[in-house]
């Protein structure tokens, strides 16, 4: 077989149906092709070569199961991988785990909101240390009311921990980034 030049050129089986070879100029890979909810999802297999045409095969039959019973994989393996949560994630996940009062509810929010809004859309994982010192560390530096900002910060942490820990737990994340030390 001949790569093309650019782009890719999908060859399907004519047995099974949505189960395909991808050929790029690079790469020759199998994958599984399906709608979903109705949309239209393609999932790498995998390198042929590592996978054997009859491999490829019987796992292109295991995914295309999931996705006619209505299952999409991909969202499946997005939330499976602790790296791909995100802050804002975390912190849906985590306020919907368990009941808390109206007051609290109201609190974390503004806290997420406002002591931590620009992390929200960033991977729990990539969350260091220093950053938690720093942010820590800024919000105790004061408040733009005149006031010490310590309990603010001392909330902020308490919130990001129980969050952070949370996530680890649930996923069982063994990253330094994933963990939120106490101040």
């Amino acid at each position: 077989m001949v790569a093309p030049p650019h782009g890719q050129v999908i060859i399907r089986d004519d047995v099974l149906q949505g189960f395909a070879v991808r050929v790029t100029r690079g790469s020759i890979s199998y994958i599984a092709e399906c709608r979903v909810q109705g949309v239209n999802r393609r999932i790498t297999i995998g390198r042929h070569g590592k996978w054997t045409p009859e491999s490829a095969r019987k796992e292109a039959r295991r995914l295309l199961g999931l996705m006619a019973a209505g299952q999409d994989p991909m969202q499946e393996k997005k939330r499976s991988n602790p790296a791909s949560i995100t802050l804002g994630q975390a912190f849906e996940e985590y306020m919907s785990s368990k009941q808390f009062r109206k007051n609290s509810i109201l609190s974390f929010n503004r806290v997420m909101a406002q002591s931590l809004g620009d992390w929200l859309s960033k991977p729990v994982t990539k969350i260091t240390k220093n950053m938690v010192e720093e942010r820590f560390t800024e919000l105790s530096s004061g408040s733009k009311w005149g006031t010490s900002g310590k309990a603010n910060a001392n909330l902020t942490m308490q919130v990001l921990r129980a969050v952070l820990n949370y996530i680890s737990l649930k996923y069982e994340v063994n990253g330094e980034g994933a963990h939120a030390e106490d101040h």
